[in-house]
């Protein structure tokens, strides 16, 4: 798979569920392409969606007090779905996020990161697909408000340039259950329904690439050495997960699929035609890919089943650097790491 296009002009729109390896991709996001973001949805997964809509505008406020966001960028906000499509009990990653979704993080909401547009996120990026026919959308949460989108227009699988999509265990086993991914277990109608839509190019970060980029002491040491205040609060993101780097190093999730979305040659990636279980036994949210074509089915997606871990960290920290210093500006998307 090649990079995206050099011309600078590609518009995102990020679905996320706040979460810290989210905040870590939001940061490396608007470092990387700034106001090329042009839209941002929350959803149900990690935390509540209300929790979430509140994690995200902490978020951004936080980084717009550093001096992190693009100067005047105001992208639309979208809040999403409050329940997975099949309205089972939701699942909810407080072991790995705390009870409020940004761990220990004293960080407050404030205007205009909270406040959200009216439409719903459906709505939002069903418009948002029409208005920028390049769009790239990524998705670091459950995958509800983009299969409630392609209810309400089948034809986005078309408008839609490219999806990148943070979920499922291929051949790692599952994180949440024996055999499923979180993202997929806490919506695997909503995934099942994004994968088979027939999307023209569906990138999928499953746990297999994850596990082969783990942030260790020594890439938060090289991380602080950067000194810049995006590295900063880089460092107090990543000081979340202390104990688990500590342990033997801790996936990246979120960060690494945005990084891959901006960067796919930075992994190695596998075609596969892949399904989501939706029964609901022991399989249920499990993500099931036809490696030796006995479905008779085409290839639906890439997964990246590994990663240039050396690489990612080089990339990631690239885009800590001040633009003073030759890295990533924030502002335009110049610098390290930029498409």
């Amino acid at each position: 798979m090649s990079a995206e296009p050099g011309d600078g002009v590609t518009p995102y729109w990020i679905d996320t569920d706040p979460g810290v390896d989210d905040a870590l991709a939001l940061l490396l996001a608007v470092r990387a392409v700034g106001s090329r973001v042009v839209g941002c949805s929350t959803v149900q997964g990690n935390v509540d969606e209300p929790a979430a809509a509140r994690n995200f505008s902490r978020v951004l406020a936080t980084f717009d007090r550093h001096g992190l966001l693009p100067v005047g960028w105001r992208p639309v906000l979208a809040r999403g779905s409050r329940l997975p499509l099949a309205r089972g009990k939701a699942l909810r990653a407080t072991a790995m996020h705390g009870v409020g979704g940004l761990g220990e993080l004293a960080w407050e909401p404030a205007a205009p990161w909270d406040h959200f547009g009216d439409e719903p996120a459906a709505v939002a990026i069903c418009a948002a697909a029409r208005t920028h026919p390049d769009l790239h959308l990524v998705c670091f949460g459950p995958l509800t408000n983009v299969a409630l989108a392609l209810h309400l227009d089948p034809e986005l699988t078309t408008r839609l340039r490219r999806v990148t999509v943070m979920g499922g265990s291929l051949r790692a086993g599952g994180n949440e259950t024996l055999a499923a991914e979180f993202n997929f277990a806490a919506d695997p109608e909503a995934a099942r329904a994004v994968l088979e839509a027939d999307f023209e190019e569906l990138r999928l970060v499953p746990i297999d690439g994850c596990q082969t980029a783990r942030m260790t002491a020594d890439d938060v040491a090289r991380m602080e050495a950067v000194g810049s205040p995006a590295a900063s609060v880089a460092c107090e993101i990543v000081g979340q997960w202390r104990a688990r780097i500590e342990r033997g190093g801790q996936a990246l999730y979120d960060a690494l699929a945005w990084l891959l979305a901006l960067r796919p040659e930075l992994g190695t990636w596998k075609a596969a035609y892949v399904t989501v279980d939706t029964g609901r036994d022991v399989a249920h949210g499990a993500s099931l890919a036809d490696w030796r074509g006995r479905s008779g089915k085409t290839p639906n997606l890439r997964a990246a089943m590994a990663v240039d871990r050396r690489a990612v960290m080089d990339v990631l920290c690239g885009l800590l650097v001040d633009a003073t210093d030759g890295g990533a500006d924030g502002r335009d998307g110049a610098g390290a790491g930029s498409d």
